[in-house]
């Protein structure tokens, strides 16, 4: 999937990503990981 498809559904910002999705069909589950840029600062 493409990461910023879900970072749009999430309704996520900088420095908030997403870096890494995950889908099991089998399993019924979709996995994402979200990380920040390093050195961010966050208020």
């Amino acid at each position: 999937m493409n990461h910023s498809t879900l970072e749009a559904a999430l309704g996520l910002s900088a420095p908030w990503k997403v870096t890494e999705d995950t889908f099991s069909l089998e399993e019924k589950r979709l996995d994402i990981t979200i990380d920040f840029e390093p050195g961010s600062t966050f208020s």
